[in-house]
């Protein structure tokens, strides 16, 4: 392959009312965290295929590929909190290494919204291609879970994407793939339908310094 391989996230909220007329659309982007990029390579390595396919120095474990898929998504409040009727946003940045949300708000019958659509795009033009991944937040979906409304609004300052649903402890079966974060937090009313469509990018380029650094960089932490 001439040139490198790179990873990248961009995330859409579009918000509606009730009649589905077109309230808001918001851009965020973030990188890919720790868990999706081992993902990718443990599919690269022959981990997730029938052991007579590759060679047996590996632990092959297909039924493990499911927990690297994008599967769900969720928002949180982390860092939210109202003071003297002023709302006021200290989320914590994203990190390569978020596990978890800061403060993930969980239904408590139906858990993490599950991914309605999935689909790939490719562009000859940018030697690129698209996972677009869509899920729709239900009307009033975080007004009617209390945490982090004010004034029949709900206030979101975070967003993950999940190989799984909730279940237990969110530390030990998150699964979190990504996390993006949002300066001025997502208000979802009473009356809103929110969705939100991720896109995960591959992309090959072509730097050579990147490479470089790629190949001098001792900080690696190795599986075998």
């Amino acid at each position: 392959m001439n040139g490198n391989f790179d990873l990248y996230n961009n995330v859409r909220i579009i918000k509606y009312n009730s009649k589905h007329e077109l309230k808001s659309i918001i851009d965020v982007h973030n990188k890919a965290n720790a868990t999706l990029i081992q993902g990718i390579l443990k599919f690269l390595r022959g981990e997730f295929t029938p052991s007579n396919i590759t060679n047996n120095i590996i632990t092959h474990n297909p039924s493990d590929a499911k927990l690297y898929i994008p599967s769900y998504m969720n928002f949180g409040n982390g860092g939210l909190s109202i003071v003297n009727e002023q709302i006021i946003n200290n989320v914590q940045p994203t990190s390569f290494y978020d596990n978890i949300l800061q403060n993930e708000l969980i239904n408590s019958e139906l858990g993490r919204l599950p991914v309605s659509k999935s689909e790939v795009g490719t562009s000859n033009g940018n030697d690129s291609g698209i996972l677009r991944i869509t899920t729709y937040v239900p009307e009033g979906y975080y007004t009617k879970i209390g945490t982090g409304t004010y004034k029949g609004i709900a206030y979101l300052t975070e967003l993950g994407l999940f190989a799984n649903n909730f279940s237990g402890s969110a530390g030990v079966t998150s699964k979190l793939l990504a996390r993006v974060t949002f300066d001025t937090p997502i208000q979802q009313q009473s009356d809103e339908i929110i969705l939100v469509q991720w896109s995960i990018g591959a992309i090959s380029i072509n730097d050579g310094a990147w490479t470089q650094t790629m190949k001098t960089n001792e900080n690696w932490t190795w599986e075998t």
